[in-house]
């Protein structure tokens, strides 16, 4: 099935915006753990516990917008690896704007 860089740029951005909500939701869900318990976590083990989520992270958000592109292109079509890559910055520039509306309109009321 032949997906248009477009379309596979459209599910690359919302998997990634997917990912982002459910790791947001989890770390909620940690702090308020932490808050409820008056868990005070020592500065060192915090700070690496960030970094390793960070990291993470990262290694995942590249993952999802970088995997079918990398595999387009060494198949040797490097002109729809560079389209994807494109349609998914573009659509979560969308996404952003969108979000960032929904969130303004949202605390007005």
């Amino acid at each position: 099935m032949k997906t248009s860089p477009k379309i596979a740029g459209l599910l690359q951005a919302t998997g990634l915006v997917a990912y982002v909500v459910v790791f947001a939701l989890l770390a909620n869900v940690v702090r308020e753990w932490a808050i409820a318990r008056s868990a005070e976590p020592e500065p060192v083990l915090a700070m690496t516990l960030f970094l390793l989520a960070f990291v993470t992270s990262a290694l995942i958000c590249a993952s999802i917008v970088f995997a079918y592109p990398v595999a387009l292109f060494f198949d040797g079509k490097k002109r729809a690896a560079v389209e994807v890559v494109f349609w998914s910055a573009a659509w979560l520039v969308v996404f952003v704007f969108a979000l960032g509306i929904f969130s303004l309109s949202a605390s007005a009321l």
